[in-house]
């Protein structure tokens, strides 16, 4: 279940006091070339909350490994991890050993080179094939046991001293290269549930996964979607694409401005791998074989070079309204459409955005004025049935009437979208090149989201 964040924008209040003391911690101890962004005291909040299956769903580059790391550390140091007591042991899983490996001599180097020497002893450790670290603190005398595993790997003989690990962390555990198939995904989701998910301590545990979504049907996604795992979801940057780039708000302002994501958008765009960048950096992943719409189908054209043969479409405008202009709402749609006498359907104008009713209205009486259609589609359920009293008051004080048709949508939203595939899929929808290209880039992007199993889901509401 995703739980709701903070805009990158507005000021993150965390609800555990022990996440400011990480970051005091933190500065005591360690040391970041760049400061820390809104959304590491949102990642370190979640992760210190109290439930006990925890995602993380991270952009890359935002160092969620690293401060992960910084987290066991200090956890290390207090001999307790915070609103879940003391440990004796933490098994780190990731893609694959020799990255648990890498990660223990992080560890290893932190505690050795740094101040926490002077805290921490390292009794025993051991990379290769078995990471393991046992750790004794000097003044508590407390053990502490770190142990590593590569993903799909068998944890016979991780048990150390008859011990179970009470918190496991896996990091990062899926590639594409090893999840391409379905039966590869399977095979990881069995050994999930059958061989992680029984190794802790029954009596005191908790799990946190962190990752990267590489395919709708992935580990990551189906934890996403279930209701035990609360899942923090951290996407580079909010309304993406922005209207004006220098003023995108991006997770870590100090390493990710604006101008940097939008040189690798505009990189992964013009390599033809736009759908890349949307996984990687805003968390969204469509299967290419189950995608509804062939975007490459989709034909465009120069509204300004149409010319008279404007005056020989007929003009539909549909409007889908949102029920709030929240940060978290669904944006209010409106597109404009002409369709000729082929039946094709070309996209003329259109808006989308997170405004107010009043806002609404005006703008459905510009749209209308401008391009005069033949009807005004709206949808009928609860609050576009009440708009519908208001648009008809607005028409009696303007003077300006239209065909205000309510239509009710007998079946699911995604049968709505397949209704229309076959107009794609014949060539026959077209979208300008040369104006509203904020507005299509959108449209295009929200469409090869839709599958044949699913509407659009996005993280960003």
């Amino acid at each position: 279940m995703i739980i709701k964040r903070t805009r990158y924008d507005k000021r993150y209040y965390p609800k555990n006091k022990d996440t400011i003391k990480h970051f005091f911690w933190f500065n005591t101890f360690l040391e970041e070339d760049n400061k820390p962004a809104e959304a590491h005291f949102q990642l370190v909040d979640h992760l210190l909350s109290r439930h006990k299956y925890k995602v993380v769903m991270c952009h890359r580059g935002l160092g969620k490994s690293t401060k992960m790391i910084h987290l066991i550390l200090e956890w290390l140091y207090l001999s307790k991890k915070p609103n879940f007591g003391e440990f004796d042991y933490i098994l780190i899983i990731q893609d694959s050993v020799q990255m648990v490996a890498s990660t223990f001599e992080q560890i290893l180097f932190l505690i050795q080179d740094t101040d926490l020497s002077n805290f921490l002893d390292i009794e025993k450790s051991r990379l290769g094939d078995d990471p393991t670290i046992y750790i004794k603190h000097k003044e508590t005398n407390k053990k502490m046991f770190l142990k590593g595993r590569g993903s799909g790997q068998s944890l016979r003989g991780t048990r150390i001293f008859g011990k179970r690990p009470n918190i496991v962390v896996l990091d990062d555990i899926e590639n594409e290269k090893e999840h391409l198939t379905k039966d590869s995904r399977d095979k990881l989701k069995n050994w999930f549930y059958n061989v992680v998910i029984p190794s802790v301590n029954p009596n005191k545990y908790e799990f946190i996964f962190i990752g990267t979504p590489i395919h709708e049907d992935s580990l990551l996604m189906n934890l996403v979607g279930s209701k035990e795992w609360q899942t923090l979801v951290l996407p580079v940057a909010e309304d993406f694409p922005p209207e004006d780039w220098d003023k995108l708000v991006t997770s870590w302002k100090d390493r990710f401005t604006p101008k940097y994501v939008k040189s690798k958008f505009m990189m992964y765009r013009d390599a033809g791998k736009e759908r890349s960048f949307y996984q990687e950096y805003m968390l969204e992943v469509t299967p290419k074989d189950d995608m509804l719409f062939d975007i490459k189908k989709i034909n465009k054209y120069k509204l300004t070079e149409f010319g008279s043969n404007l005056s020989k479409l007929t003009y539909y405008i549909s409007v889908d309204l949102a029920v709030s202009e929240r940060e978290y709402a669904d944006y209010t749609a409106i597109v404009v459409v002409g369709v000729d006498g082929s039946n094709n359907w070309f996209l003329v104008d259109g808006y989308y955005g997170r405004i107010k009713p009043d806002i609404t209205i005006d703008k459905i009486f510009y749209y209308v004025s401008k391009w005069k259609p033949v009807e005004v589609v709206m949808e009928k359920v609860a609050f576009q049935l009440s708009m519908k009293t208001f648009i008809q008051n607005e028409m009696i004080k303007r003077g300006k009437f239209f065909n205000l048709k309510m239509v009710s949508r007998t079946k699911n939203k995604l049968a709505v979208f397949k209704s229309f595939q076959p107009i794609v899929e014949l060539g026959r929808f077209w979208i300008p090149e040369d104006v509203i290209k904020r507005f299509t880039e959108e449209l295009l992007h929200e469409m090869s989201l839709i599958t044949n199993f699913r509407g659009v889901w996005s993280p960003r509401g």
